[in-house]
């Protein structure tokens, strides 16, 4: 770390401190020493895939075939999925142009659109509130009602801050598009993510017996899953985190689709970067894994249901803890290659420098990405029930009564849409943390490569503080 005068700092972003000037020290990242950092975790990481692929390969495999073969037909005719196939696929591709069409509108209406996310809250709440309380649910009408009146609460006391998280924003999508070789990247691992679930399923159908519960091997297995989904998606979050750091600092290296930023970026991510990537996603892992055996067993009416209700609250409070600690950490590990433990050094800082302003234009962003992310699935999901309405030949045989089919289509649409959407609103969420960090880090570099933004973020900044 190295110690920064802070006076420089304030004065680039227009911010005079309630001293009237007064010097006070902060600090401030610096790029680390190439070498491979938190290695046993990724160790751990290598073990758990190569266990599941075994296990696949050896007991899975049979298990998997009996399935299939003990539901394969209905009287003479094979059960037909292929309509299901075909709608998942096009509506997929559909997504696409949807998501390509949204991001322009967000870039140009951002704070219109921050704005309209926090009244649609609002109304929303007070809407389910109005359906309760006709439908003669007092109760939870009440609760709807209190929760309307404290959104109402948080929009006023965080509008200020609105313009702000606009900028960050603008300025986090305008490095993606500069960038946009990396949602090939993502794409990609969101593929292998698949891969990966499937090879799991096989796995667990091989030493799985579903009429005996056998809570630590599910552990392990739950453990391994979330592990590896978790790191794959924290690689997509540091690839980010670098490109924008680069795209920030040096602009000429950062530069088309495929710029020298994003294949640097994501080689640091899988290589020296890799296990500190792991180490927090082991974390992560854990207590989603706890939190779901906990779940199962409340589920399968075991003993102590009070306890365990109490047990998966608060591990699903520590998970969300976790996640959002993570977030920030992985960005200090793409920017300048700290191990875990030093990442989560400077988020603390972080958090005591800027504090509470990062924190609402954070999650004003991710409140829009979210919406965008739903749009994009509804609009997916009526691409999907007008592929079955046009094409119902495609559904002959599916094993589902004519009635549930549109409810069913539709939501595989919806599901697909949604997934896929929200890999390109994550590159976007990532972008927007790391320009967070970098605008409180690097304001001067800012200043000089990109002015005319630097200038926007710096006068919402101002009126916030």
């Amino acid at each position: 770390m190295t110690t920064v005068q802070q006076g420089g700092f304030a004065n680039a972003l227009g911010v005079a401190d309630e001293q009237g000037g007064a010097v006070t020290n902060y600090t401030r990242g610096e790029p680390q020493e190439k070498k491979c950092r938190d290695p046993i975790f990724a160790v751990l990481l290598v073990i758990a895939v190569v266990a599941v692929v075994v296990v696949a390969a050896v007991a899975g495999s049979d298990a998997t075939e009996e399935a299939m073969n003990g539901t394969e037909s209905t009287g003479t005719t094979d059960t037909n999925y292929r309509g299901f196939i075909y709608v998942m696929l096009i509506s997929g591709l559909c997504s696409f142009g949807f998501s390509a069409v949204l991001l322009p509108v967000m870039f140009r209406l951002g704070n219109i659109l921050i704005k309209a996310t926090l009244i649609v809250g609002i109304v929303a709440y007070f809407v389910i509130a109005g359906f309760m309380l006709v439908a003669g649910q007092v109760i939870p009408g009440i609760i709807c009602l209190v929760l309307a009146m404290f959104y109402c609460c948080y929009a006023f006391c965080v509008w200020s801050s609105i313009p702000f998280a606009t900028a960050n924003l603008v300025t986090g999508m305008t490095s993606v598009r500069s960038n946009c070789g990396v949602t090939i990247v993502a794409y990609w691992l969101s593929a292998t993510a698949i891969v990966w679930t499937l090879i799991w399923l096989v796995a667990l159908a091989g030493v799985y017996d579903e009429d005996q519960t056998n809570y630590p091997i599910l552990f392990v297995f739950l453990l391994a899953y979330y592990f590896v989904h978790q790191v794959l998606k924290n690689v997509i979050h540091v690839t980010v985190a670098g490109v924008v750091g680069t795209w920030w600092l040096a602009p000429e290296e950062a530069k088309g689709c495929c710029s020298s930023a994003v294949k640097d970026s994501f080689f640091r991510s899988v290589t020296s970067s890799f296990g500190s990537i792991c180490f927090g996603s082991f974390l992560l892992a854990v207590v989603q894994a706890l939190k779901t055996l906990a779940n199962i067993a409340r589920n399968n009416g075991e003993d102590y249901q009070i306890l365990l209700c109490l047990v998966e609250c608060i591990l699903g409070c520590i998970e969300d803890i976790i996640e959002y600690f993570n977030k920030w950490a992985f960005v200090y590990v793409g920017l300048y290659g700290y191990g875990y433990i030093e990442a989560g050094k400077n988020v603390i800082t972080l958090f005591k420098n800027r504090g509470f302003e990062s924190i609402v234009a954070d999650q004003l962003v991710d409140n829009v990405l979210f919406m965008a992310a739903m749009i994009v699935g509804l609009l997916s999901g009526v691409v999907a029930l007008l592929l079955e309405t046009s094409n119902g030949d495609w559904f002959n045989n599916a094993p589902l009564e004519d009635e549930q089919l549109p409810a069913v289509v539709f939501i595989i649409g919806f599901i697909t849409g949604t997934a896929l959407s929200s890999i390109i609103m994550n590159i976007i969420s990532s972008s927007v943390n790391a320009t967070i960090v970098l605008f409180m880090e690097a304001p001067a570099e800012f200043e000089s490569n990109y002015p005319a933004l630097s200038a926007q973020m710096r006068e919402a900044w101002s009126g916030i503080n």
